[in-house]
C-alpha cells in the first residue's frame, strides 16, 4: 500500500488509541456497574467492538475507502497473497504446535469458552470486528505513522504494542 498516513490521520489515530485502550475499558466497567450485573462477555464485546468499528469508519473513511478501491483494482494479486498467507499460517501454526510449551495459550482457551457460550457473537467479533479495529490501530497507526522514517522502527512499533496488548490481561491475572 503506497498511501502514507497523513498528519491529521496520525492525530486521529492517536486519539482513537487513547479511547480504545483506556476510555473504552473503563466505560464498559461503568456500564456493567450501572446495569447492576455483568453483561455476558460475548454480547458486551459485540457492543464494544461495534462502537470501535464505527469510530474507525468515521475517523478513517477516506483512508479506508481509497485503499479498499486499490485492493479491488488488484484483486487477483491480493487474493493470491491472501491464499499464500493462509497456507503459510496453517504450516507455521502446525510447526509451532509441535513445540512442547510449559503453559497453554490463554487466548485460545478464552475464545473456545466464549464460542461455546455464544458462537455467532464470537465469530463476528474475532473474524470481522476485532481485525478492523486492531489492524487500523497497530498496522495503520503504529506502522503507517512511522514507516516513512524507518521501516525497522515501524515494524517494532507495530509488533511490540500488539504483543503487549494481546497478553497484558493474562500477565496481570496470575
Amino acid at each position: 500500500w503506497q498511501a502514507p498516513l497523513t498528519t491529521a490521520g496520525i492525530i486521529r489515530a492517536a486519539v482513537l488509541c487513547v479511547v480504545y485502550f483506556f476510555i473504552f475499558p473503563l466505560a464498559m466497567g461503568w456500564v456493567q456497574t450501572a446495569a447492576g450485573a455483568e453483561l455476558p462477555v460475548a454480547e458486551a464485546s459485540v457492543v464494544y467492538y461495534l462502537i470501535a468499528v464505527l469510530l474507525v469508519f468515521l475517523l478513517f473513511w477516506g483512508f479506508l475507502h481509497r485503499d479498499f478501491l486499490r485492493l479491488l483494482d488488484r484483486l487477483p494479486e491480493n487474493l493470491t497473497a491472501f491464499a499464500a498467507a493462509l497456507v503459510g499460517w496453517v504450516v507455521l501454526d502446525f510447526l509451532v504446535r509441535l513445540i512442547p510449551l510449559p503453559v497453554t495459550d490463554p487466548n485460545e482457551m478464552t475464545y473456545r469458552l466464549e464460542y461455546l457460550l455464544s458462537p455467532t457473537a464470537t465469530v463476528v467479533i474475532v473474524v470481522v470486528l476485532m481485525p478492523v479495529v486492531e489492524e487500523m490501530l497497530f498496522r495503520g497507526f503504529f506502522y503507517g505513522g512511522t514507516r516513512r522514517y524507518s521501516r525497522a522502527l515501524a515494524w517494532v512499533l507495530s509488533v511490540v504494542p500488539f504483543a503487549l496488548y494481546s497478553v497484558w490481561q493474562f500477565a496481570f491475572s496470575y
